[in-house]
C-alpha cells in the first residue's frame, strides 16, 4: 500500500509543478475528483481495483484531506484504508501532514504517522521530522528528521538525515550530503557521507558529478565511491541523458563500471516517446544483457489525457518475453468534477477471439472507437451510436487498448485477442 500511495503523492505533487509540455494536462488538480489504482490480473486479463484515492482541496487549491479506501471483492464494495490530513502556513509552504489507518475492530481512525517541516524566513525547509504513533504512551515518538542548510544563494549546501535507535537509545545517522553549484545555480557536486556504527561517525561514500550542455540541459550524471585503500575517488556509474531540438528528453541510458573489464557496461535504458502536440504518450525500459550482449525490453509506463488535455490515466507494463507482448502490472485512472462520470466502456467478450462488443451506456451520443496494439499502433477506428462490434479476425492474437472519445469524456481499457 505504502508504495502505491508513494507514487500517488509524487503524481499529485507533478500536477501541481509540472511545467513546459505537461502544464496544459496538470493545471487540473482543482479539479479532479478522485484517483484509483488496480492491478492487472493475467487470469481475468483485466484490472482488478486495488485503492481509491478521494481527495479535498482548500481555497487555495491545496490537498486538504486525502481518503483511501480500499476494493473489498467478497462485497464489491470500496471500504475506508486510510486517511490524511494536511496543513500548510500562510505563505502556502507544508505544516504538517497526518496519516491514520482504519481499525475494523473499533471503527476509527489510528493515529499512524506525522510529517513536520519547520522553515526559515525564506521560506525555504530547514528541518522535517517524521513520528510514529506509540500505542503505549498514545503520543507521537519522533523516528527520523533532516536539516538543510543554505548557501548565501539559496541553494541547498548541506543536508543531514538521523534515525532514531531504540537498542541504544540514541539517533544514528543516515545521510549526510554536501553540495556545490556552478555560477548559474546548477548543482554540479553532490558528496554523500555514510553512518558508521562502529566509530559513531560519518565516513565518505559517494560523489556524483552533473555536467551540462551549452543550451543548459543536464546531458552527464557521473557517480563514484571512496576507495579508502587508494585514497581516491573510483568510478561507480553514470547516466547519459539525450534530449530532442525542442529540448524535451528523448531519454538516458546508465552504465556501471566493470572493475574487471576496467570498462563501462551498460545498465539500464529509457525512451520517452511525445504525442505531435507535445504531450508525453510512453516511457519504455530495456535492461542491457550481458550475455547475449543486446537490450531486452522490461516494462513501459503509458500515459493517456482526456480530450481537453487533464490527465487521464499513468499505466505500468511488463514485457512477456514467452508471448512477445506487454502484460499489465498496475494503473493509475483520474476522474474529474464536473465531467461526464457516468460514461461506461463495457467490453465483452474479453479475452475476445473474432468479435469484441462494446457497450456504452451513460456517454454521449456519436462517439469513436480506437484500437492500439502492444506497440502503440493505431489498428482499428470506427464511429458509432450506441453498441457497437468489432471484427478482429484480421488480427493477430496479443494485447490491445481500446479509446473511446465521445466529445466531452475518454475512456481508455484493455482486451486480449485469443
Amino acid at each position: 500500500m505504502k508504495k502505491h500511495f508513494l507514487l500517488y503523492l509524487f503524481l499529485c505533487q507533478f500536477l501541481l509543478t509540472a511545467k513546459a509540455q505537461f502544464v496544459e494536462a496538470y493545471n487540473s488538480l482543482d479539479k479532479l475528483d478522485y484517483v484509483t489504482n488496480s492491478s492487472w490480473d493475467i487470469n481475468s486479463k483485466t484490472w482488478s481495483p486495488n485503492f481509491k484515492y478521494k481527495h479535498t482541496l482548500n481555497t487555495d487549491s491545496l490537498i486538504s484531506e486525502v481518503l483511501v479506501t480500499t476494493w473489498k471483492v467478497d462485497t464489491k464494495e470500496w471500504v475506508n484504508h486510510e486517511f490524511h490530513l494536511s496543513s500548510y502556513n500562510a505563505d502556502l509552504s507544508p505544516n504538517e501532514f497526518k496519516y491514520y489507518i482504519w481499525d475494523e475492530n473499533s471503527s476509527s481512525w489510528i493515529p499512524f504517522e506525522l510529517k513536520k517541516y519547520i522553515h526559515n524566513t525564506s521560506g525555504k525547509i530547514v528541518h522535517f521530522e517524521r513520528s510514529n504513533w506509540d500505542l503505549v504512551t498514545g503520543q507521537w515518538k519522533v523516528s527520523t528528521y533532516s536539516d538543510w542548510v543554505y548557501d548565501a544563494n539559496g541553494n541547498i549546501s548541506n543536508r543531514v538525515a538521523w534515525i532514531w535507535d531504540d537498542l541504544i537509545s540514541a539517533w544514528k545517522g543516515i545521510v549526510n550530503n554536501s553540495y556545490e553549484y556552478d555560477s548559474q545555480n546548477r548543482q554540479i557536486v553532490d558528496i554523500q557521507q555514510q553512518w558508521n556504527d562502529q566509530i559513531s561517525d560519518w565516513y565518505t561514500a559517494y560523489k556524483s558529478e552533473d555536467y551540462y550542455g551549452f543550451n543548459g540541459n543536464l546531458y552527464l550524471n557521473w557517480s563514484f565511491y571512496w576507495d579508502a585503500g587508494i585514497n581516491d575517488w573510483v568510478n561507480a556509474g553514470k547516466r547519459e541523458i539525450t534530449f530532442n531540438a525542442d529540448n524535451t528528453i528523448s531519454g538516458f541510458t546508465t552504465y556501471w563500471w566493470g572493475v574487471d573489464i576496467f570498462g563501462w557496461v551498460p545498465g539500464m535504458k529509457m525512451r520517452h516517446l511525445y504525442s505531435p502536440s507535445g504531450e508525453i504518450n510512453s516511457v519504455v525500459r530495456s535492461d542491457w544483457d550481458e550475455t547475449l550482449g543486446n537490450w531486452n525490453l522490461t516494462n513501459r509506463y503509458l500515459y493517456g489525457y482526456t480530450t481537453e488535455g487533464y490527465f487521464l490515466f499513468l499505466e505500468r507494463d511488463h514485457w512477456d518475453n514467452q508471448t512477445n507482448s506487454w502484460n499489465g502490472f498496475f494503473r493509475y485512472d483520474y476522474f474529474y468534477l464536473n465531467a461526464n462520470n457516468n460514461c461506461e466502456v463495457m467490453v465483452y467478450p474479453n479475452p475476445a477471439v473474432k468479435e469484441l462488443s462494446l457497450s456504452v451506456p451513460g456517454c454521449v451520443p456519436g462517439y469513436s472507437i480506437s484500437v492500439f496494439n502492444s506497440n502503440g499502433a493505431m489498428v482499428l477506428k470506427q464511429k458509432a451510436e450506441g453498441e457497437i462490434t468489432l471484427d478482429l479476425t484480421q488480427l493477430p492474437s496479443g494485447m490491445y487498448l481500446y479509446k473511446m472519445e465521445d466529445g466531452q469524456s475518454t475512456r481508455t481499457g484493455r482486451f486480449y485477442k485469443k
